[in-house]
């Protein structure tokens, strides 16, 4: 009888085993291999141009890529000159936005139009016409496309002095321009 049931058991096991081997699972993978490289933007003055007001003259000391180095001499009350700077993006991300602010300064100044005994500094990224720099910045949305691309217009500094102001009134300042993309 045992040997009835041992031989019972070892078919058990039998029939166990086979049926698992029946059951096997089969697996198989895949594999991703990637690279990814963020874009660039690549702001640069390429070409400048003045607009001499009645008495005051503008000029362009020095364009080396990034800085543009402009000056305004004999300036009179009611009287103003403006730089034209030409840029490009030489990246290879579009430019979708872009500010301007000013950075800093010394001398007089003015503050909002209406002051006097100062001098101004203006652009162009406010729409069509000028904004002053002092204590706020300007903006566009002209774009700047990518690979050489350039700005669409020009971006314009104008230095200006109010009517009424006096002699001997003198500014150095540094605007800093500005191109975004993304969010």
């Amino acid at each position: 009888m045992v040997s009835r049931m041992l031989l019972g058991v070892i078919a058990m096991v039998a029939v166990v085993a086979v049926g698992g081997i029946g059951f096997a699972t089969y697996t198989s993978s895949i594999t991703v291999n990637g690279s990814a490289a963020s874009g660039d933007l690549n702001l640069a003055f390429y070409t400048s141009g003045v607009t001499d007001g009645t008495y005051a003259v503008c000029s362009v000391t020095s364009l080396t890529g990034t800085v543009a180095t402009i000056s305004a001499s004999d300036l009179s009350p009611g009287d103003s000159c403006s730089v034209t700077l030409g840029v490009a993006n030489y990246g290879s991300l579009p430019a979708t936005s872009e500010s301007s602010q000013l950075t800093s300064y010394s001398g007089q100044l003015c503050g909002p139009y209406g002051t006097y005994n100062c001098l101004g500094v203006a652009d162009n990224l406010n729409g069509v016409s000028l904004n002053s720099e002092y204590n706020s910045g300007g903006s566009g949305n002209l774009g700047i496309p990518a690979g050489g691309g350039v700005l669409p217009g020009y971006y314009v500094v104008t230095i200006y002095e109010p009517s009424g102001t006096t002699q001997a009134v003198s500014i150095s300042f540094s605007i800093t321009f500005t191109g975004y993309v993304g969010s």
